[in-house]
């Protein structure tokens, strides 16, 4: 858990006065005094500033108290003035009660609660390096530690522009074979240098990859040296990085006409020399390295495939599709056979899995704000995997990962914003918003408690992130149910 989990900072606010300033208009103030962590302080905010901090608010966080009803006309009068400071003050009484509130970056804004916390280490995520002004949105990305190594993948998300490098690319029958002149996609290889994560860093391009269309995800197969590309109009990508040149270049290997949609999900099978893949055409199949050719295909269900993941241990392959379900194969034999076919308790498209193997349990997000976790089985039981706990959170989710060691899941959106959840109570933790748009990839260091972000902002963030937030849930004085302990005790590991 958090460091200090039972010895949340204490946080107390008091409006103490209404304060008329001429900034040029007369203009009024609500004066709060604000004690926590042994220090008081005072913030003059106006109306509109606590309306535009639950307008924050709502965006990530479910019913959020609402702000005393607006009037016309400015209030005036005295009286008028000291009942809304009233209804203010039990708004703040109010937001104060809810930790995932405390913890978002807007709330702790709003209060200067950072540059306050004096002494202790600061609540909120760090940002350490940043790669941005790249020349596309990230699609997807691998980071290689020990190497210093980044491998981005690119693409133009303005509609218009596709179009229009469409046309430019475009060979026509008096044209030989034209180069890509207008990158829709690309590849590049970053070298990193300055040290380790926690150092400043800066970052040498050292090979770049164009594609005529969007590039969507990235697979690395270590032993082999293999990256593998999915693209937006089905075509799959083989590619090596020597070892000798210390990912400093690549070569092709062989491309194959996969799907006819976008791919979605890929995983690589070492020991026969296969790469799985699923698209949006409701395709899984099976292509062989040395054959260099596809040797299996099956349409899964009757809805667009959006994920894969491979599980190399238990020769199992985990698909998820846009209506909620997930689909679970073994592929130890020659031909996959279908092992299970779950409702996530989702209705809306998974876009990604997360699976702790050590625990049996999966962990899927989707576009419609659902969470779910469920108990996938031990290989050989999976007909008996089922939902074991379902989270509403904020819609459109792109991504999702695990903290083992504070109990938190972490799921990333199209809003920009990262969101830090309890999974044991299924609450909000905490909330920041890293990215101006939609985030597309994100990897959690567990060890290092470090978080690296994509974005369709044409960055890559690398933060860190706080032992503790400015509030931390106890769980030891919770007075629950018998069968939720047991459940709990599931999920928390």
């Amino acid at each position: 858990e958090r460091k200090n989990a039972d010895k949340p900072i204490p946080i107390s606010t008091e409006i103490t006065e209404i304060v008329s300033r001429n900034v040029p208009d007369l203009v009024t103030f609500y004066r709060i005094v604000v004690k926590a962590n042994n220090e008081s302080w005072v913030c003059d905010r106006r109306f509109s500033q606590f309306d535009f901090l639950l307008e924050e608010l709502q965006k990530n966080i479910i019913d959020v108290p609402p702000l005393p009803p607006k009037t016309l006309f400015m209030h005036t009068a005295h009286e008028d003035l000291m009942r809304r400071k009233a209804d203010l003050q039990i708004l703040l009484e109010r937001l104060l009660e809810r930790p995932e509130i405390i913890n978002h970056h807007s709330f702790i804004s709003f209060l200067e609660l950072e540059a306050h916390n004096q002494g202790v280490t600061p609540p909120v995520p760090k940002l350490l390096n940043m790669l941005g002004g790249l020349p596309l949105g990230v699609r997807d990305f691998l980071y290689f530690e020990e190497e210093g190594f980044l491998i981005i993948a690119f693409s133009e998300m303005s509609i218009s522009a596709r179009l229009d490098a469409y046309f430019v690319n475009k060979d026509f029958f008096w044209d030989k074979e034209t180069e890509v002149t207008c990158p829709v996609g690309a590849l590049a290889g970053f070298k990193i240098n300055g040290g380790d994560i926690f150092s400043a860093w800066n970052f040498q391009l050292m090979w770049y990859r164009p594609f005529p269309v969007q590039t969507n995800i990235l697979l690395w197969e270590p032993s082999l040296k293999m990256l593998v590309v999915g693209m937006d109009e089905g075509m799959i990508y083989f590619m090596r990085i020597p070892p000798e040149s210390n990912y400093g270049k690549y070569e092709d290997f062989f491309e194959i006409q996969a799907h006819t949609a976008r791919v979605m999900g890929l995983g690589v099978d070492i020991k026969k020399n296969v790469a799985y893949s699923v698209g949006e055409d409701e395709k899984f199949k099976i292509i062989d390295f040395n054959l260099e050719e596809c040797i299996f295909e099956k349409t899964v269900g009757e809805y667009q495939l959006k994920q894969l993941k491979f599980d190399s241990a238990n020769q199992r392959v985990f698909i998820l599709n846009e209506e909620g379900e997930m689909y679970i194969f073994s592929v130890s034999g020659k031909v996959p056979i279908l092992l299970k076919t779950l409702g996530t308790g989702s209705c809306g498209i998974l876009r990604d899995i997360h699976i702790n193997y050590s625990t049996a349990l999966a962990y899927t997000c989707a576009m419609d704000g659902v969470i779910s976790i469920m108990d996938i089985g031990i290989p050989g039981k999976e007909a008996y995997a089922k939902v074991i706990k379902v989270i509403q959170g904020e819609e459109k989710a792109r991504c999702i990962a695990l903290s083992v060691s504070s109990k938190e899941i972490i799921t990333a959106h199209e809003s920009g914003s990262v969101i830090f959840w309890n999974a044991i109570l299924g609450q909000v933790a905490s909330v920041f918003h890293p990215h101006n748009d939609s985030i597309t990839k994100m990897i959690w260091d567990e060890k290092k408690k470090v978080l690296l972000t994509g974005s369709k902002d044409n960055s890559i963030k690398i933060w860190k992130i706080p032992d503790q937030w400015f509030i931390s849930v106890s769980y030891t004085h919770l007075t629950l149910p018998t069968s939720d302990l047991v459940q709990i005790s599931v999920v928390a590991v």
